[in-house]
């Protein structure tokens, strides 16, 4: 008895074999593509480092920060790491090429920075990059070697405090982290500003570096500080702090009131401002004549000392004086009286003062001649001429310009002699 396969069947079959064989076709370019495309040319450098590190196969290898290959393999001995680069087929390398292994990520990821050199040196070849032109990577566990024991247990607690402290934190955290790029950009423009010229960021850090040493110098007295602090907030710590809680609590009421009195003391200081401009060259002034006063004090002790002497010699005529003053007393309403009867008559001479005044210095010039002997004399002559007969007349003198009778506070006027 025959049978016969279904058509069915047998298509499934097919299909299922050449599932299989695609799956393993792409499993193997899978495990290869890891070393490079199949049937592409590759140019492979082999690079010495003191360290490996965290580089793995597979990671990147950057020339001016960008991928051109990848690890191929990491062989390591003894004293170093030979680690292969891959790079494309048509890549250059020269004999004075440079490489360092540099961190990716802070997940410990790493890739190889690779400064291929100058066609000048010629090309690297076989030849392998050695290991004075070449830079580990520094670790974690390396950089906190160079502290002591003591030193790393305290930051394992540091590091341990605070874990604890944001333990429950996590939104504050998250609010920070939300908030972070602005507070970078705030460091960046505060970096900027630091590392320019009108910073002197130099200086700055000299200056606090001579703060520092004065500092190290003063630390018995800071300890000695630190340890009265802590009598202070104990005594601020006294039936659990309720004292200096209800001093904060009153505080807001207090600071409001004494910002309004002094409030209120603006305007009385703005006026005490201002007397003190005006005092100011006073007392300018003052100082310096403060000299000469103090040497008038000290060369007038002398004198000063003769005043009591001089006080008793004088007190007879004051004595005397004193019953002479009793003596004027009777006439003193006599004269108050004439002072008040010649006030008229006064006043009718006041505006005569000026040719009174002339009067008698023409009197003084006219008796200004002398004698051999020594004696004064007043000469008249008589005066001929039109004046002698027209000044005789109640008219005004025709021919000549002077005012016989000038009136008060007129000025005679000579030129009319």
């Amino acid at each position: 008895m025959s049978t016969s396969r279904s058509p069915w069947l047998e298509r499934n079959t097919l299909a299922g074999g050449a599932l299989l064989v695609v799956f393993v076709v792409a499993l193997l370019v899978a495990f290869t593509v890891q070393k490079g495309v199949p049937f592409k040319d590759y140019t492979y450098v082999d690079v010495e480092f003191s360290d490996a590190g965290s580089l793995r196969e597979g990671d990147d290898v950057r020339i001016h920060s960008v991928r051109q290959g990848q690890v191929s393999k990491i062989t390591v001995g003894d004293e170093r790491a030979v680690v292969q680069l891959q790079l494309p087929g048509d890549a250059s390398v020269y004999r004075d090429a440079s490489a360092s292994i540099r961190a990716r990520s802070a997940l410990g990821q790493a890739y190889v920075d690779l400064e291929p050199g100058s066609t000048g040196a010629g090309d690297l070849g076989a030849e392998t990059v050695v290991l004075s032109r070449t830079r580990s990577q520094e670790q974690l566990d390396t950089l906190l070697d160079v502290f002591d024991e003591r030193t790393r247990e305290r930051a394992s607690q540091a590091a341990r405090s605070t874990g604890v402290g944001l333990s429950g934190h996590g939104q504050r955290l998250s609010r920070f982290l939300d908030t972070a790029p602005e507070t970078l950009t705030d460091l960046g423009i505060i970096s900027e500003r630091l590392s320019s010229d009108e910073a002197d960021l130099p200086t700055t850090l000299d200056t606090a570096a001579t703060l520092s040493r004065h500092i190290a110098a003063q630390s018995p007295a800071l300890a000695g500080l630190v340890e009265s602090s802590d009598y202070v907030l104990d005594a601020f710590a006294v039936d659990q702090g309720a004292p200096l809680r209800e001093v904060l609590l009153q505080a807001p009421g207090t600071l409001t009131d004494a910002r309004a009195a002094l409030g209120e003391l603006q305007q009385p200081l703005q006026d005490a401002t201002g007397a003190v401009r005006v005092l100011r060259p006073g007392v300018a002034d003052l100082a310096r004549q403060t000299p000469d006063l103090r040497k008038t004090l000290t060369r007038g002790t002398t004198t000063l000392r003769q005043v009591p002497d001089v006080a008793r010699l004088a007190e007879p005529a004051v004595r005397s004086l004193t019953g002479t003053a009793s003596d004027l007393r009777p006439l003193a309403p006599q004269l108050s009286t004439a002072f008040v009867r010649g006030q008229r008559p006064l006043e009718a001479i006041r505006d005569y003062g000026n040719n009174a005044g002339l009067f008698f210095d023409w009197f003084a010039d006219a008796l200004s001649q002398q004698l051999p002997n020594g004696n004064h004399y007043l000469r008249l002559d008589l005066v001929t001429g039109p004046a002698a007969v027209t000044g005789t007349l109640p008219i005004p003198a025709p021919l000549t310009d002077r005012n016989p009778y000038p009136g008060p506070l007129e000025v005679y006027n000579e030129g009319g002699n």
